[in-house]
């Protein structure tokens, strides 16, 4: 991968665009051709420590949010600097200041492990139906395989597409994998990928456990449809501390794509 001044403006739009993983991987990259592979480094470990966090619950809302904040500020001083360093100015030391890592933050147990335990209930549900056997008569698991469209609903009721997605389903298999993109209506031109960690049917009902690029997850529960009707509803709702947009529910329609 070819370090240029280009390549560094790219970062800084998504960086704007909040796809901060994606920018700490396209400079994990190039982090041999730079003197600042230890910033890259430093920044890398702070991400996925936050984002560890954040899955387990330990840190405050605006704890995440102030972490957040300090990582993209991080980010935007090291793409000065390494544009600098491009034209030809000598590498800097302490590049963030003694303020790039802020104190740890101590917080009651039971705020630590609450969270923990109320994930791992979700998730255990989900795995006990994603993996039930199938049923004998074959007819009776739902063909969920193929393309299609995900809408939502404005506040007016009306319908808006916000994405597509593919499920992946073996014959007479009660378990599947979803996956594509979708977008929010506060950003419809940021389309995020996104994948199941589970997905499985069971009684008539459709579960699967969703995570997008930004590290948002959640668990999602629809009804398999009637004869009579294609389409899908699910209800979504994030799990606790994955929530990326202030938007922890979500009622999303699954239609037949092309």
């Amino acid at each position: 991968m070819l370090l240029t001044k280009s390549y560094l403006a790219e970062c800084e739009e998504l960086i704007a665009q909040s796809k901060t993983a994606e920018v700490l991987n396209r400079l994990i990259a190039v982090k041999d051709a730079t003197g600042y592979k230890n910033e890259i480094l430093s920044l890398s470990s702070r991400w996925k420590r936050l984002d560890r966090d954040t899955m387990t619950g330990t840190k405050s809302d605006e704890e995440r949010s102030l972490a957040y904040s300090r990582i993209s500020k991080n980010l935007l001083t090291l793409l000065a600097a390494m544009s600098r360093e491009l034209d030809g100015e000598k590498v800097e030391k302490n590049l963030f200041g003694t303020s790039a890592q802020p104190p740890h933050t101590y917080r009651p147990m039971w705020q630590t492990y609450v969270p923990i335990l109320l994930t791992a209930i979700g998730v255990w549900c989900i795995s006990y139906f994603a993996y039930q056997p199938a049923p004998i008569d074959c007819h009776q698991a739902y063909n969920l395989a193929g393309n299609w469209d995900i809408y939502t609903r404005d506040s007016t009721g009306a319908e808006i597409k916000i994405g597509d997605g593919k499920i992946a389903q073996d014959s007479c298999s009660n378990g599947f994998q979803f996956s594509g993109e979708v977008s929010s209506l506060k950003s419809p031109n940021n389309p995020i990928d996104f994948s199941s960690r589970i997905a499985g049917l069971n009684d008539g009902e459709i579960l699967f456990v969703y995570e997008n690029f930004d590290g948002e997850m959640g668990v999602c529960r629809g009804v398999v449809p009637g004869a009579e009707d294609k389409s899908i509803m699910f209800s979504c709702v994030d799990l606790i501390g994955r929530d990326r947009n202030d938007s922890p529910e979500l009622r999303l329609w699954l239609k037949p794509g092309k």
